[in-house]
């Protein structure tokens, strides 16, 4: 998949700015750009037309998969736990990965 455009929705403190944050921030989008579908393809092509047959079509598989791959890699924990700044504890994230005050989820 190709990366157009981010946009950062909230940056506080001096973890923005950090070398952790730098590092995780290229993982993510080291892992999206690894997306594609036909797997093999080099590319991600959308096939929007419904009845395809099984494995043809689009969904969200083909992107959370090789995703998700990616990131464990880089030791993130998939399906993973967290603690939000509340204590509130959120479940089964695509994946975690523990930063050095709080953890960095990815849904």
């Amino acid at each position: 998949m190709k990366i157009v455009n981010v946009y950062t929705l909230k940056s506080r403190g001096s973890y923005a700015t950090s070398e952790h944050w730098k590092t995780t921030r290229e993982q993510i989008h080291d892992a999206i750009r690894g997306c594609e579908w036909p797997v093999g393809s080099g590319s991600f092509t959308i096939y929007p037309e419904s009845g395809k047959e099984r494995g043809k079509g689009n969904g969200v598989r083909p992107i959370r998969d090789r995703f998700v791959h990616s990131l464990e890699i880089n030791g993130w924990t998939i399906e993973g736990k967290a603690k939000n700044a509340l204590d509130e504890r959120l479940g089964d994230l695509d994946a975690v990965l523990q930063g050095p005050n709080n953890p960095i989820v990815v849904e």
